[in-house]
């Protein structure tokens, strides 16, 4: 009732829903539909996908007939109606279905699939060129294949990684997008229209040649001092096609050394210092590639020689004088698939970087093998480039200014790790680790990768540092823990750097601190853990900036310098396909490609936490020292990570889950003192 005795209608409360946590009162989306000028009469109802899943749809009719069924009728809401209220499809009919009352009978409504069926009509279809450009890249990408241009690139399962593949893949189609306006920009429909559809890449495509200023990685790396440093590896072992041509697969790979001028890097120890530099395309050698025939022996002499080989062919790498990409082809006979192990020293390489080798193999092969030119894909931003405007950023108030998070972390505090066995650091090599492998099924990792995010607006880290935040709870009591996160270091923070296609080493290695204190539902650890991911500047890049490209006498480094090590390291390197690319001619090989590391060298880590998805499967690895830990134990803790997984999925798709925590609203600058205030306010008007 209002002050002058007439009543306010707000709402029917039993139309009222409940979707991904929010209370939604479908009237209030159809009042505010029914105001644009072509909506003649609407309907928004909930249709149910699972027995967890839930979604909205608006049904229209209009005063005239549309040419385009889905017009902008979910742009027009988005400017007045949060996201979680905005209909996942709006639908226009020539009427509504009636009951014998005469109102709208609900049920009757056709779903969705029902519709696109009888009229052949796709649902959110591309309406430009850039829009229908950017759903085969996505399709490509993530695999499916139907995506609409109003999906959520990240709750379909898209990472950081994959978000790299498409800004890579858009700009061969002179689309110019960067990883901060995917981001910002989920659904295609909004991308498209940030997109830039002039773009120009400025990257010379002339062979880099000379001095090359070394990356904070790469200081990291030989600040390790590791006995064997040789031998410290990234390796691919593939099965390719029976007729497979030696002649044609060298001179794809000569073009790939050629084309990727990181893989031709030489280093050079002078009084201490290191130092590398670009070797010239002349001064390559046929050293890069050796055939194995082994058809000749039986199956039990032909497993062993493979071993033996890629043994050998790990350890042969010379980075003084390379070559730092090696190859080896194992002919297995006629009539059989054979197996190519490529071996590439980590000084030049990454994981983003396998992925655009892999596809760029692909196609110098087809070609080839066709008799066409080779035309991979115009070189981006060099790595010689990029060093130098990363030696140049560290000097920068951009830099500085975030000094402050890095030298405000705990210095102390924190409880080392429990171990069973005591030796001295120096015995913790990579000849006493040891693995632990866990996973989860398709179903489960499906969940994981599309539904989870939803709640509370997370990303795949988040989730993960949670589980293992909670895993490392139980076994130690501690509700506090430090990890060095692996970040694939490719960051936008140089507006003239372009890294869509740039092969080499740029992985950032940062400390976290995952702290669960006070939190005791599931929730509630999620949403912490999000919020300290999020308040890691840069997504940690400026750590290793300050620390190694600063004097190491300056302040700033010294101080870095001084925190505590951590003793656990954590690398989640997303999604990989069992095909490398989509003709197929390339596949992953279940044979092991042999030791990436000298057995000699030492771990930094006591425990090491590796993930990805392979085969539609979550899978992740812990790596132990025998000398250290109790195989047990660690099998323990694995599962116990696993179990914790299946707990927040269960918790992110109940009715009762669902939220925004502070860091979805940078702008306004909320506490979650205050956010909680305001989602009070709000439940209490509702």
């Amino acid at each position: 009732y209002l002050e002058d005795g007439t009543v306010q209608f707000l709402g029917r409360l039993d139309q009222q829903v409940k979707i991904r946590g929010y209370r939604i009162e479908p009237g209030e989306i159809e009042h505010r539909l029914a105001q644009h000028p072509l909506v003649r009469d609407c309907v928004v109802t909930v249709r149910k996908d699972s027995a967890t899943s839930a979604r909205l749809i608006a049904y229209i009719t209009t005063h005239q007939p549309l040419a385009d069924k889905e017009n902008n009728f979910k742009e027009y809401m988005k400017e007045f109606l949060p996201d979680y209220m905005v209909p996942s499809q709006c639908i226009v009919l020539d009427a509504f279905p009636l009951n014998s009352s005469g109102k709208v009978d609900r049920r009757a409504l056709p779903a969705p699939d029902e519709i696109f069926a009888n009229n052949d009509t796709a649902p959110a279809i591309p309406r430009t060129v850039v829009e229908e450009t950017l759903v085969n890249i996505w399709r490509q990408i993530l695999k499916r294949d139907q995506v609409t241009i109003h999906d959520n690139f990240f709750e379909l399962g898209g990472d950081s990684i994959m978000c790299m593949q498409v800004i890579a893949r858009a700009r061969q189609a002179s689309i110019q997008l960067t990883p901060k306006q995917l981001f910002q920009h989920q659904t295609i429909a909004e991308l498209a229209m940030a997109a830039n559809v002039t773009a120009t890449n400025s990257a010379s495509q002339e062979p880099v040649t000379g001095p090359v200023l070394l990356t904070p990685i790469q200081k990291w790396f030989f600040e390790q001092n590791l006995a064997g440093m040789q031998h410290y590896n990234q390796s691919a072992m593939l099965e390719t096609p029976a007729d497979i041509d030696f002649h044609t697969l060298k001179q794809a790979i000569y073009m790939l050394l050629k084309h990727h001028d990181a893989l031709r890097l030489r280093f050079e120890n002078v009084n201490g210092v290191w130092s590398q530099r670009c070797a010239a395309v002349d001064e390559l050698d046929d050293s890069f590639f050796t055939q194995f025939d082994i058809s000749t022996l039986t199956a039990e002499d032909q497993t062993r020689q493979l071993e033996e080989s890629a043994t050998k062919l790990q350890a042969s790498l010379d980075i003084h004088q390379g070559p730092l990409l090696r190859a080896g082809l194992f002919y297995f006979g006629a009539n059989r698939t054979q197996r190519l192990l490529l071996v590439a020293h980590h000084l030049v390489i990454d994981g983003v970087s396998w992925r655009i080798l892999l596809e760029d193999l692909e196609t110098a092969y087809l070609a080839l093998t066709q008799q066409q030119e080779v035309a991979l894909p115009l070189k981006t931003t060099s790595y010689q480039n990029w060093a130098m405007y990363l030696t140049n950023y560290a000097q920068s108030t951009a830099a500085s200014k975030n000094s402050g998070y890095w030298l405000s972390v705990p210095k102390h505090g924190l409880a080392a790790l429990p171990t069973d066995y005591q030796i001295s650091p120096e015995a913790n090599t990579e000849q006493t680790a040891q693995p632990v492998y866990v996973t989860l099924d398709t179903e489960e990792t499906r969940a994981l990768l599309q539904d989870v995010p939803k709640a509370y607006h997370t990303q795949m880290n988040d989730v993960l540092l949670t589980a293992v935040a909670i895993a490392f709870h139980e076994w130690t009591g501690a509700t506090a823990l430090q990890i060095d996160l692996e970040g694939h270091g490719r960051e936008e923070i140089i507006e003239q750097a372009n890294l869509a296609r740039t092969v080499g080493w740029f992985t950032s290695i940062f400390p976290v601190y995952l702290d669960i204190t006070g939190q005791e539902t599931i929730g509630q650890k999620l949403t912490a853990i999000k919020e300290q991911l999020r308040a890691v500047p840069n997504h940690g890049i400026d750590y290793g900036v300050l620390r190694y490209l600063r004097p190491h006498d300056e302040e700033i480094s010294k101080q870095l310098q001084a925190l505590p090590r951590a003793e656990i390291s954590f690398n989640y390197l997303g999604q990989f396909d069992s095909n490398t690319a989509e003709s197929g001619i390339f596949r992953y090989a279940a044979e092991s490609g042999g030791e990436n590391f000298s057995m000699q060298a030492r771990r930094q880590y006591l425990l090491e936490i590796l993930g990805n998805v392979t085969d539609n499967r979550l899978r992740f690895t812990w790596v132990y020292s025998n000398l250290i830990h109790n195989r047990a134990v660690i099998e323990r803790l694995a599962q116990r990570f696993i179990a914790a997984l299946r707990e927040i999925t269960a918790h992110c798709l109940s009715p009762e889950a669902g939220g925004h925590t502070p860091s979805d609203f940078p702008l306004a600058h909320l506490d979650a003192k205050n956010l909680s205030k305001l989602s009070k306010l709000i439940d209490e008007e509702d």
